[in-house]
């Protein structure tokens, strides 16, 4: 009698009237679990020519990781689980508390200046807190209104705020110093040091 094969793996089912063969029934068997634990390690150029649906692939020549969706042709099924969903997913990394390294950059890349790269907030804020864009404009506030303060590249060579800014403790002016809209007087207790 002829025996099945399990429906991802292919491992051989031998039919109940059948005598098992050591080899082709268990030893094979075993060597196919064992090779496709995990994420089957291969090349861009030796992907598996018939996965299921779920298996995943790690290529060493790319170091790339890619899921199969399991349609035909074997070649458009695999998908960067990165960059087919992920991406526009909230995913948690690591515990409360704890920290994570990365050994290189992170970079973020959109499709506009004015798009999110990076939000920071407590637990229980309605709002971000910091938020940083993809123009490197930065924004502080509460986590409870919008934010309120700001701080970018107003044009070449200049840092804008459309707020206040205030300094704790000595500034420090090496070129030109021009002021739009002093009220009456600010100038009269001042004393430029020379």
């Amino acid at each position: 009698m002829t025996g099945t094969n399990t429906p991802r793996l292919g491992l051989y089912k031998p039919d109940p009237d059948d005598n098992i063969n050591v080899t082709t029934d268990l030893n094979n068997n075993y060597d196919k679990l064992d090779t496709f634990t995990g994420a089957i390690v291969c090349t861009s150029s030796t992907r598996p020519n018939a996965p299921y649906s779920g298996q995943s692939i790690y290529e060493t020549d790319t170091g790339k990781v890619y899921v199969s969706n399991g349609t035909s042709p074997a070649s458009a099924s695999w998908k960067d689980p990165v960059a087919n969903g992920l991406a526009a997913s909230n995913i948690t990394i690591g515990g409360s508390g704890g920290a994570i390294t990365f050994p290189g950059r992170i970079l973020s890349q959109r499709s506009s200046a004015t798009s999110t790269a990076m939000d920071v907030q407590v637990v229980g804020d309605s709002v971000t807190r910091f938020s940083l864009n993809q123009s490197g404009k930065m924004e502080w506030g509460s986590g409870s209104t919008t934010r309120d303060t700001n701080l970018y590249r107003g044009d070449i060579s200049t840092l804008t705020t459309d707020g206040n800014f205030e300094v704790g403790g000595d500034l420090t002016v090496s070129g030109n110093l021009s002021a739009d809209n002093f009220p009456a007087g600010a100038w009269a207790d001042w004393t430029p040091t020379l």
